[in-house]
């Protein structure tokens, strides 16, 4: 008699135990669902990418697309179920014309605080260090030598340190060149330029193909990274904001920019 009400006990409590565990799944999907309709409400996430910035995403010669922006987009539309559409643009200009298009739900981009009554920003997650690679040969050391008469500063075009460096630079000459390193490589080589202004992993990767090239000490900027969305959905800042939390508490963000073994690319704090 004792054996069987335990039996029957247990039961209900197993049979409570599925009821709540059914509707917190439930509960989850619903909310997840209602997060996906917010953020992809044509059942793709069409997310932005500037791509002047090769360090952190780069297309390759099939089309493809690869990098820390695109594994933190992907994790983004995992999380909501729903598949990823890239949207790619050259550069900083091309994808501020696209703003109020409809071209895209998401722009992973710097915060621009110019288009503030445009778009609605969430919290940083990366912070970029921009510095110099100096010719070889050259006797500059650090960023503070610079900005003087008769140098001359190679950037590439509508880069985010074209348009820094043109608000700031007083006495420095500077040369824009087309996006690529090539091009940055052949003006130190050749003495068109004194240095070449870019993110600290292209500046590191040019200094280490170009015998007699030095890293500059310092970084005469640092870009912080967040979600861009349309103004009109400003609303859902909230989700986009605990995707973040979330991804920087589980190791996930720091997890791929380990990965990509990048410099001068940080988690924010």
């Amino acid at each position: 008699m004792r054996y069987a009400r335990c039996t029957q006990y247990l039961r209900r409590a197993l049979a409570t135990l599925v009821l709540v565990v059914l509707l917190f799944a439930t509960s989850q999907l619903h909310a997840q669902s209602a997060d996906a309709q917010r953020l992809a409400p044509k059942g793709e996430l069409r997310v932005a990418f500037i791509m002047s910035n090769s360090a952190l995403v780069k297309r390759n010669p099939e089309g493809q697309f690869s990098g820390v922006l695109v594994d933190i987009a992907n994790a983004l539309a995992t999380k909501l179920n729903v598949s990823l559409r890239q949207v790619p643009y050259d550069n900083v200009e091309r994808y501020n014309q696209s703003i109020g298009k409809d071209e895209w739900d998401i722009a992973v981009a710097p915060r621009d605080l110019s288009r503030i009554e445009r778009l609605g920003f969430s919290e940083a997650f990366l912070v970029i260090d921009n510095g110099y690679v100096a010719r070889p040969s050259s006797s500059l050391k650090s960023v503070d030598d610079v900005d003087h008469t008769g140098i001359r500063v190679a950037v590439a075009e509508h880069s985010p340190a074209d348009g820094y460096l043109t608000r700031t630079l007083k006495k420095a000459q500077i040369i824009r060149l087309p996006r690529g390193i090539d091009e940055a490589r052949q003006a130190l080589t050749f003495g068109s330029a004194d240095v070449y202004a870019d993110n600290a992993q292209l500046t590191s990767l040019i200094a280490g193909e170009l015998p007699g090239a030095t890293v500059l000490i310092g970084s005469f900027s640092s870009v912080s990274v967040t979600f861009a969305v349309p103004k009109s959905n400003a609303a859902s800042l909230p989700i986009l904001n605990d995707f973040i939390h979330e991804a920087k508490h589980d190791g996930a963000i720091a997890d791929v920019i380990k990965r990509a073994g990048l410099r001068g690319v940080r988690l924010t704090r």
